[in-house]
């Protein structure tokens, strides 16, 4: 739900009624298979093939959108040979190129979420992220964490600070409410939010401001989540 999804803002008025928003379209499907493979997790949490299945259901979903909105989608387990500041070519769950953006995703099937995963995927982003800018390069990468189980408060708000989108059952992503409401008042409080929330990883800001607090921003979206969940959105 967390961190601005970049890809659909600065869309004209007339371009959207040309398309549809395909950030919105490919947060719904991630979240919609999120809900329905948190329902098969085992109580004792999933194996490492589990959660090698799992990415490859996500993997498989992804490619049919690509072919479906024309992006670019790399398989699962993708190991991304572009610049990092360590020199480390890691591992990424899923990759995929949206528009002027790679999205590095990280899929988690268990029953429990801790903020150290989050934390290390963020390490991940940044590596990259610090790589492209040392060498002078114009790649731009986003983190969207997928999660089987409820990511806590602490690790929502980190999300926020850095641009990662979480997307667990409990949390639907803002693209999706603001796609499915049918409250026009709602879908702008929606959007209003969405704007405030940092749009990627502040480490492309050479300024490092911080215009508003995560932690107010999280209230903020838990607000509107509880609405929409209600059934008030």
């Amino acid at each position: 739900m967390v961190g601005g999804w970049s890809g659909d803002l600065g869309l004209t008025a007339q371009a959207c009624v040309q398309r549809p928003d395909i950030g919105a379209e490919v947060l719904a499907e991630l979240y919609d298979l999120v809900c329905q493979e948190a329902s098969s997790v085992p109580p004792t949490g999933t194996t490492p093939a589990g959660g090698h299945s799992f990415e490859d259901l996500v993997s498989q979903r992804l490619h049919k959108l690509s072919k479906e909105w024309d992006f670019r989608s790399d398989p699962a387990r993708y190991t991304l040979d572009r610049p990092t500041f360590s020199g480390t070519r890691h591992q990424i769950d899923i990759p995929f190129i949206l528009e002027s953006h790679m999205y590095l995703l990280e899929c988690k099937r268990r029953k429990i979420s801790t903020k150290e995963q989050m934390h290390y995927f963020n390490s991940i982003i940044s590596d990259y992220v610090l790589g492209s800018r040392l060498r002078g390069q114009h790649y731009r990468y986003k983190g969207i964490f997928l999660s089987t189980a409820e990511v806590d408060s602490n690790s929502l708000t980190y999300a926020i600070s850095f641009g990662i989108t979480v997307v667990d059952p409990v949390h639907p992503p803002v693209e999706v409410m603001r796609k499915r409401s049918r409250d026009a008042n709602f879908r702008t409080a929606l959007s209003l939010l969405l704007r405030r929330m940092p749009g990627e990883n502040p480490l492309y800001d050479s300024r490092l401001e911080q215009e508003f607090l995560p932690a107010d921003l999280l209230r903020e979206y838990e607000f509107l989540a509880s609405r929409w969940s209600s059934g008030r959105g």
